[in-house]
């Protein structure tokens, strides 16, 4: 369960770090694995920022959220306790490129934090938090107005318009050369014929 937009509560001492200034490339789809059973999933692009969606294998792969991520902004994932939020994962956006309508991202600066939380339960609830360099010290959440979540449906939306589109075009491009092949046995038989009646007058 992921919640946007909670009030900070009192952060408590961090955890032991278990991944650190880590650097990872990803494409559309790509899965990255961590510890403790987390891990990220590349949902989407656009030509300016990417869809990150944040898990944990905990029964039926379960999805903590997902955060819009732009070029040099950070992403944050909290868990929430009793006593305020504990850190779990963080990343960077370093680099996106678009080449033949796939994407290619590098993540710098990832950090894993211990979960000292235990397993989950259906009280257990995460939130993420995304920051501009320029102002690292107000963070917006997923489903704030500047972030407006169905942005991510659009990102997800990007890569099936050209699915989509590549399939129409090879459709018509099949129905053009049916066309064509009936026309060239339809002149086949005109010809066919036309050489059956000259030889028959010929043999008269």
């Amino acid at each position: 369960m992921c919640a946007a937009g909670l009030s900070a509560g009192a952060e408590g001492e961090q955890p032991a770090a278990l991944i650190s200034d880590d650097y990872q490339i990803m494409r559309d789809g790509d899965v990255l694995g961590l510890k403790q059973g987390y891990g990220i999933t590349l949902k989407g692009f656009s030509s300016t920022a990417v869809l990150v969606e944040f898990h944990n294998d905990y029964g039926d792969n379960l999805s903590i959220g997902s955060a819009v991520l732009k070029e040099s902004e950070t992403v944050r994932c909290y868990r929430i306790t009793d006593t305020g939020k504990t850190e779990i994962l963080r990343l960077t956006l370093d680099k996106l490129y678009l080449n033949n309508s796939q994407v290619i991202v590098g993540f710098s600066d990832i950090y894993q934090f211990e979960d000292t939380n235990g397993g989950y339960t259906e009280e257990t609830v995460w939130t993420l938090e995304t920051a501009a360099p320029d102002n690292p010290s107000n963070p917006q959440t997923p489903d704030s107005e500047e972030n407006p979540g169905n942005v991510g449906q659009e990102l997800i939306a990007k890569p099936i318009y050209i699915i989509i589109t590549i399939s129409l075009a090879t459709i018509v491009l099949i129905g053009i050369i049916i066309l064509f092949r009936k026309k060239e046995k339809a002149g086949q038989r005109k010809r066919t014929k036309r050489s059956k009646k000259k030889d028959r007058k010929e043999e008269r």
